[in-house]
């Protein structure tokens, strides 16, 4: 056999596959859940999915920084032979953002179920040949979105809970004698004056230690000198959704002298440590204190 012969019969191969190929992922589809959990199957897909989305911009739960995008590549009929391929997730760039490890599907596959941890974007979701990333079988585009924004811990976002500077705390955790209004945030107090501090969150702080951040406040209303920081008791970060003082702040701080601050009620593991700018915007709550 010549060499054109040669070359022509390895291109008829290389198009014969290429169509056997597509058409075994004729009609495939893409659908995208919310969540998902690990198979406890050992030969099925790695992972049980539920709560598809039907339609528009893949909206899924943040989880330490990054989302859990869990989806299924299904085509209309089982695999006729075993297939080299791998799925890729590329971004609005056509960057490498993430892969399935190239394998062989094996024969009878009519679907593929798996997990990718993508950060906010947009993204392209491939299937395609084990060797060569440019011979696509099937693509469909898709977004996660940050519905949240600043979180203060988990999916919990930051400023919702409710804070008072009070008096002192009665046993049904109400605020007694309260210096100012929780809806609004601003307090006022005599300079020497004594006061407790009550925090209700929503849902569980989610963290076993609340910071109190105290700064003091410039006429622009931005933070500018430190004064101190006070770390909690520990909670219970899966129940607790209420924390006060008993007695005053922890430590030496028991009263504020004539200015205006700021205090915050923060996750501990988010204050800082070595510099303290103040500023924060990832609080559980914050409140101005004025002083006279």
């Amino acid at each position: 056999m010549s060499k054109f012969l040669k070359y022509f019969f390895l291109l008829a191969v290389v198009a014969f596959f290429s169509q056997t190929a597509f058409a075994q992922f004729e009609g495939a589809t893409a659908t995208f859940y919310r969540d998902g959990k690990d198979n406890p199957q050992p030969n099925g897909n790695p992972y049980i999915l539920g709560d598809p989305i039907s339609s528009g911009p893949v909206e899924l739960e943040f989880k330490g920084g990054e989302y859990n995008v869990y989806f299924q590549i299904r085509w209309n009929k089982p695999l006729a032979a075993n297939f080299p391929g791998r799925v890729l997730v590329t971004n609005d760039k056509d960057e490498y953002k993430d892969q399935l490890d190239p394998r062989y599907f094996p024969k009878g596959l009519q679907d593929i179920t798996h997990r990718f941890i993508l950060r906010p974007g947009n993204y392209r979701l491939k299937l395609v040949h084990k060797e060569n990333p440019d011979q696509v079988y099937f693509s469909t585009s898709f977004s996660v979105i940050d519905k949240v924004g600043t979180r203060v811990a988990g999916n919990q976002k930051a400023g919702q809970a409710q804070f008072w500077v009070c008096g002192k705390v009665d046993d049904d955790w109400n605020p007694v004698d309260p210096a100012g209004d929780a809806a609004t945030g601003r307090f006022n107090l005599r300079a020497g004056q004594p006061f407790e501090i009550l925090i209700k969150n929503g849902n569980p702080f989610g963290t076993l230690f609340l910071g109190i951040v105290i700064h003091k406040q410039g006429p622009d209303g931005k933070d500018t000198d430190f004064v101190d920081e006070f770390q909690t008791d520990q909670l219970n970060e899966q129940t607790t959704t209420k924390w006060a003082t008993e007695g005053g702040l922890p430590g030496n701080l028991r009263t504020l002298s004539a200015g205006t601050y700021t205090i915050y009620v923060i996750n501990w593991y988010k204050r800082q440590v070595n510099y303290h700018p103040g500023n924060f915007t990832d609080y559980y709550s914050k409140a101005t204190v004025v002083v006279r």
